[in-house]
């Protein structure tokens, strides 16, 4: 369950989304405005229903286009739905995808200006996002039939506090079977575990204990990546 990067797990990998800080929007924009891109465009709530390609002469199409929010790209054939309401962009540049919201117009010079929302998002396929708990998210481990509160979880393990003089059950190396992780109520059951740090804090006399899923069957590793994934979007939503 460890975060590995190579071809032979990708298939494994789930998708998350990073919003993009203001100068790496910035940056981003200004590309799309010099080089070709592809993108795959659908409605909210919709399958796709548009995939154009940019071209090269994207630079000389936007050389006067100041506005920080717009690119200009040359007209084609696209459904008549997809212009002036707001729509999901899934774009590829340099092999990196994005995700953003945008809108489409049609200009008086006969192109067609894509505006972009103030956020998009880097697309990117890992397992082991990190949720911290918060008010939106609260999350809890069981353990021999305790329920212990935790401050953080990933798709490949997940930390919880104990009062000192429990810490003894829970020693470096020790394994344990069918626990739950808890996330706002909703429960996956890990079949395996093994604890690997024992971390002594000032907490109120507590120590905090790392565990790491050994055994997990396949469905329930994709959904609780995705309630991860779910709950670090909504959090960073609430933050806005």
């Amino acid at each position: 369950m460890s975060d590995i990067d190579s071809n032979n797990n990708n298939k494994d990998k789930n998708t998350f989304f990073i919003k993009l800080p203001t100068e790496d929007r910035t940056a981003l924009i200004d590309k799309l405005k010099t080089e070709a891109f592809s993108a795959q465009i659908c409605l909210k709530g919709g399958k796709p229903i548009e995939k154009f390609y940019s071209t090269l002469t994207q630079k000389e199409i936007n050389k006067n286009q100041n506005d920080p929010n717009i690119v200009l790209v040359k007209p084609r054939e696209f459904s008549v739905t997809i212009f002036n309401i707001s729509v999901l962009m899934n774009l590829t540049v340099d092999k990196i995808q994005y995700f953003a919201t945008a809108s489409i117009k049609l200009t008086m010079d006969n192109l067609y200006a894509i505006t972009f929302d103030p956020e998009i998002f880097k697309i990117e396929k890992r397992k082991n996002f990190r949720l911290k708990a918060s008010k939106q998210s609260e999350l809890f481990f069981h353990i021999e039939g305790k329920r212990f509160h935790s401050p953080d979880v990933s798709a490949g393990g997940i930390s919880f506090y104990v009062e000192d003089a429990e810490k003894e059950k829970y020693a470096k190396g020790a394994l344990f079977e069918n626990c739950f992780v808890e996330i706002n109520d909703v429960k996956y059951v890990i079949l395996q575990v093994e604890i690997v740090n024992v971390i002594e804090t000032q907490k109120f006399d507590q120590t905090k204990i790392g565990v790491k899923f050994l055994k997990c069957s396949p469905t329930v590793e994709s959904q609780l990546c995705r309630h991860i994934n779910q709950e670090i979007f909504r959090n960073r939503m609430h933050a806005i």
